[in-house]
């Protein structure tokens, strides 16, 4: 007879390995747990919130407000409130599939510019005395790829508010500040603030526009020796020469990474060499190759622990901006647990990212489904498959993190999910490892399982499977658990988190087994309870030839 006794979860998913070779604190796979205490706690579930009907083009928060974009027009809500607001006046196409934000701050950069040279754009500008009637508030900046942009903020007595923000043809310059309307952002696509520049794709998908220096919402950065606008922003514009760009993101590395469809990502970053040039008083960027991949869209890349991660057809990589690093992320120990997970498996643009509550979370296409692969940037390890959107997937996230964690997304069927916020448990499911004498000359039949489960709060139940090569053998075994409540329940303070709870030390019996090389169990449970401990009993079987190899020889 053999005991096996996991007592520790610690080390996550790993699927890369043969799965009779995983590290003892490891397991196969696991469906909505978590293990970031050692334990496998599962998850609550996501619910729905009403939202108003109709193609869903984003969804974006600043501060404690949300912003819903839906079929042209925009709606808000402070959190932790019932129904939407409707922003008067909004209206944009109600047909693209998404909308492109940036969030921009107060202008910091007033003073009157005029060009050095009527001739030559790189002998500078003179800066004089600062318009203060020349600035904008912070707020969002909103594209749509064919209409001119929309500017979003919040005014103090009147609440959120838009308006249209200026063509070229409106910006004036004015010395005296009393006619002033420097104030011009073309139209465009994604957009990134960077260095105090504000960046906009180009309907094209290569061009990049950038505002002056300072100043998000005036990208008149050509100018003459009076001050007035000498071109517009495609007269200054900057291209990586790549292709049509999908992902236009601030790095930590000080630049921007540029992500193109033909499977190349550069950093883009201003010139700080000696020799480097300004036109018309504003800096010139370089361009650094970083490697060959795609990331799918904006909405999938983001920093963990440091490191740009993200979303390519492919899977998952990373890189490090800061040292950039010549080689391909997909590669790298962060991804490589869960590549299985992507075999022969494309990702299309109905995929996002985003950092929450210090996990990494990738809304992608797996093998099992469109599901999220969660990241625990503590542990730094893969802890779990979750499913908050009932298979269909999230084509974006939203969060918010001034006093409340909470997270938001819109599913590819457009349904609005609160995500990991239901008062109901997710069933939680883990596939253990496999138990293997690594010796040929041995087989092995499950006999029994043990499992310590913990921190029940409700009715429940508990579901083991066993499998021996790979195929289940016999019935699963299903035991219920009722809640039964505390007759002397604890009243002191603090009051603690798991006083009260109940704990269950559970057996099931495999007796009757198929014997075979190796043997796993999968445990599936509800009711919110976590796993602590795992304890199987197997018995070593030594047959002269191998039963599966004596019936195929008959």
């Amino acid at each position: 007879m053999g005991e096996y006794n996991q007592t520790s979860f610690s080390g996550g998913m790993n699927l890369i390995v043969d799965d009779t070779r995983i590290g003892p604190s490891e397991y196969r796979e696991a469906f909505n747990v978590r293990n970031r205490y050692d334990v496998l706690d599962s998850i609550q579930d996501s619910e729905e919130l009403y939202a108003p009907p109709g193609n869903k083009q984003g969804i974006f928060t600043f501060g404690d407000y949300f912003l819903l974009f839906v079929a042209g027009n925009a709606f808000w809500q402070l959190r932790n409130t019932n129904g939407w607001a409707q922003i008067q006046g909004f209206q944009m196409d109600p047909k693209v599939s998404r909308y492109f934000v940036a969030a921009v701050p107060i202008s910091t950069v007033l003073n009157t510019r005029t060009a050095s040279s009527a001739t030559n754009a790189y002998a500078g500008v003179n800066l004089g005395n600062a318009i203060v009637a020349a600035g904008t508030p912070s707020g969002i900046v909103v594209q749509d790829g064919i209409n001119q942009p929309r500017f979003i903020w919040v005014d103090p007595q009147l609440g959120v508010r838009q308006r249209v923000i200026q063509k070229f043809s409106d910006w004036m310059y004015d010395p005296t500040g009393a006619n002033d309307k420097r104030e011009y952002v073309p139209v465009g696509t994604q957009m990134t603030f960077y260095n105090g520049i504000l960046w906009v794709l180009a309907p094209d998908g290569i061009t990049l526009l950038r505002s002056c220096s300072g100043r998000p919402l005036d990208f008149v950065i050509n100018i003459d020796t009076n001050g007035n606008k000498g071109g517009d922003a495609y007269t200054t514009a900057y291209s990586v020469g790549v292709g049509p760009i999908t992902c236009l993101s601030v790095t930590n590395g000080d630049g921007i990474f540029v992500s193109a469809k033909n499977r190349f990502c550069y950093q883009v970053s201003i010139d700080r060499t000696p020799q480097a040039k300004q036109i018309w008083g504003e800096p010139t960027f370089i361009r650094q190759y970083l490697f060959d991949a795609n990331c799918i869209n904006e909405r999938s890349f983001i920093d963990v622990l440091g490191d740009a991660c993200f979303i390519d057809p492919e899977g998952l990589r990373s890189f490090n901006a800061i040292e950039q690093l010549q080689n391909e992320g997909r590669n790298s120990i962060f991804s490589k647990k869960v590549s299985p997970l992507f075999r022969g498996i494309l990702q299309d643009d109905s995929c996002c990212a985003i950092v929450f509550d210090n996990y990494a979370l990738f809304s992608v296409n797996t093998i099992y489904g469109r599901k999220i692969i969660v990241y625990d940037t503590l542990t730094q390890g893969f802890s779990s498959i979750d499913d908050q959107s009932n298979g269909k997937g999230f084509k974006q996230f939203a969060q918010v993190n001034t006093n409340v964690f909470q997270l938001y997304g819109i599913t590819n069927d457009d349904k609005l999910m609160f995500l990991y916020s239901a008062s109901t448990f997710a069933q939680g499911t883990v596939r253990l490892g496999s138990q293997c004498s690594q010796n040929p000359k041995m087989e092995m039949q499950p006999v029994e399982l043990r499992s310590v489960l913990g921190n029940f709060s409700e009715n429940s139940s508990v579901t083991v499977s066993a499998f021996v090569n790979s195929r289940m053998t016999l019935t699963a075994k299903t035991k219920t658990i009722p809640f039964v409540p505390n007759p002397n329940p604890y009243t002191g303070t603090p009051s603690f988190s798991d006083v009260d709870t109940q704990i269950n030390n559970l057996f099931f019996n495999f007796i009757g087994a198929a014997q075979g090389w190796k043997v796993f169990f999968v445990i599936s449970w509800t009711g919110g309870g976590r796993i602590t401990n795992v304890q199987t009993t197997v018995t070593d079987v030594t047959p002269r030839q191998p039963l599966l190899t004596q019936a195929i020889s008959k």
